[in-house]
């Protein structure tokens, strides 16, 4: 065949066909999510203004996410602070998020949790109040979107009435292996907690005695290998996000990724960088076939 007819013949395709290829590729896309953590509002700053613009940019993005994940400390603290003050800060999270027009998925922080102080004395102690502001079905829970499977972890565990470490207690360890076990083989999963699994950046949180590390189990789950060695056993395990820190950083171990996203807070709004890490929020592309992309979009407040 020669130019003369492969061009006729080009020509003579339907132009439509040739589109339709060009806009497939972002199609591809299963869904997007913006992950968002460490939002710490409190009633006596601008934290609740800051949190209103935040959400009007998220909802300009071209190409908006189906969801935004928030893996928590949503208010500034309700750990070791009277009743009041945690019912003004709940009033203004929710205050600023009353024009969000996409819909949020929440893991719980440690400082969403009220009150070590009062352990066993309130109806709404521990989780309950947290879980109730939150709508949550549970204080760890699951559920699917766009193909991927995803797991909502509960982090924290008070220790006593002024502190707490990172692990899965037994009840939720059980389900979580139950859980992982039911989810067929080809669906990807993605599992958010507050406090990461696995983390690089807890070094700049830690300190260094007498030429050993002094890592706090308050900045890292504690059983972090017995869930590493958990999610070894199902490949559709690709990653596991988290906030806590403050710090934006990747860790890819045993084919999961875990990544860790930066306060929109960032300095408990007190400053717009926490160390080398801005203000901001993730962007992630997640795909049907378990491949995703991620991205760090800075929020100056």
């Amino acid at each position: 065949m020669n130019r003369r007819n492969v061009l006729a013949l080009l020509a003579a395709l339907p132009a439509v066909s040739i589109l339709e290829k060009a806009e497939a590729a972002p199609l591809k896309k299963s869904f997007r999510i913006v992950h968002i953590t460490d939002t710490h509002v409190e009633a006596e700053k601008n934290s609740g203004k800051h949190m209103r613009a935040c959400f009007e940019k998220i909802m300009a993005m071209k190409h908006k996410p189906d969801v935004i994940f928030h893996t928590g400390d949503v208010i500034m603290d309700a750990l070791n602070t009277d009743k009041d003050s945690v019912a003004a800060q709940w009033k203004t999270w929710h205050t600023a998020c009353a024009a969000l027009t996409i819909p949020i998925r929440y893991a719980i922080g440690n400082h969403d949790v009220w009150s070590l102080k009062n352990k066993g004395t309130a109806p709404l102690y521990e989780k309950k109040w947290a879980v109730e502001e939150l709508k949550l079905p549970n204080r760890y829970y699951s559920f699917e979107q766009g193909g991927w499977h995803f797991i909502v972890l509960d982090s924290t565990v008070p220790v006593n009435e002024t502190t707490y470490t990172a692990h899965l207690d037994d009840e939720q360890f059980t389900w979580l292996s139950a859980e992982l076990k039911s989810i067929a083989a080809n669906k990807p999963v993605m599992v958010l907690s507050h406090i990461p699994i696995f983390s690089s950046c807890i070094i700049d949180w830690s300190k260094v005695d007498a030429g050993e590390w002094k890592v706090s189990g308050a900045l890292m789950h504690t059983d972090s290998k017995k869930l590493r060695d958990l999610f070894a056993q199902y490949p559709n395990v690709k990653t596991c996000i988290s906030g806590h820190l403050h710090l934006l950083d990747t860790v890819i171990y045993d084919g999961v990724t875990y990544c860790g996203t930066g306060a929109v807070s960032a300095y408990w709004w007190m400053n717009n960088k926490f160390q080398r890490t801005n203000a901001g929020y993730a962007v992630m592309d997640l795909y049907a076939d378990g491949t995703f992309s991620r991205y760090y979009e800075d929020f100056k407040w």
